[in-house]
């Protein structure tokens, strides 16, 4: 979601949003649709479908972001010729959109019982961005990633536990168990969170206190993993 939003950074250079709306796997990444993804500033969860374009043109996200719209049509030709390019990249990022719902629909799909073992392995111990906060200023709606961004913070509400999950800084351990929650999180402005549905069934988890790029290289998971892979040897 971010990459879509603020570009993605790869070592000293950014990728734009504009070139993410290209890439079909960040659709692919995006909040499940049952989860609460956006909340406003008193922790209320906003009823928005991420996988629906309408969601990105309503507040101004992506290309759909004034300053980017001008510089995509600029970049390719101007005129006439970077408005046609700009209608074409408006439908291609649709069709990733859809694409993306569906690769979230296909993953939900029930499968055979015992027909593949499952090992799950994540970092539990960093408190991992989960939901973004909806702020309006000067006429245009933000999606504020840090509690520090939040320009109108209201007073009774903790941010950090409405916003933050535990994880692995990429990954919170409730999406890697495919776990989703109807409710906030306890210490919001909204009712304890509690876990709704699990359609992940794994046959084990083992979480560590390591982040999301250092976990191959953790020899805990190594040690967890090579058991796995002899306990259940792929014919």
């Amino acid at each position: 979601m971010l990459s879509h939003l603020r570009g993605e950074e790869i070592g000293l250079r950014k990728i734009r949003p504009e070139v993410m709306a290209t890439c079909p796997g960040a659709a692919q990444l995006l909040p499940h649709p049952r989860e609460p993804w956006l909340v406003d500033l008193r922790g209320t969860t906003v009823h928005r479908d991420v996988f629906a374009i309408e969601t990105w043109r309503e507040f101004r996200w992506s290309i759909f972001d004034p300053t980017a719209r001008r510089r995509i049509v600029e970049h390719h030709g101007g005129g006439e010729s970077g408005r046609r390019y700009l209608e074409v990249l408006e439908r291609y990022l649709d069709k990733h959109l859809r694409r993306g719902r569906r690769f979230i629909e296909a993953l939900n799909a029930p499968g055979d019982n015992g027909a593949v073992r499952t090992s799950l392995f994540g970092g539990d111990c960093a408190p991992t961005l989960a939901r973004l906060v909806l702020e309006r200023v000067d006429g245009r709606m933000y999606a504020r990633e840090r509690p520090d961004d939040i320009v109108g913070q209201l007073p009774d509400v903790d941010y950090e536990a409405l916003m933050f999950a535990p994880g692995d800084l990429v990954v919170t351990r409730d999406s890697l168990e495919g776990r989703f929650s109807t409710t906030l999180p306890s210490g919001s402005f909204g009712p304890d969170g509690q876990a709704a549905d699990q359609t992940l069934r794994a046959d084990q988890s083992i979480f560590l206190c390591e982040e999301h790029r250092q976990l191959t290289g953790n020899p805990t998971f190594q040690d967890n993993l090579l058991y796995a892979l002899l306990r259940h040897p792929v014919n």
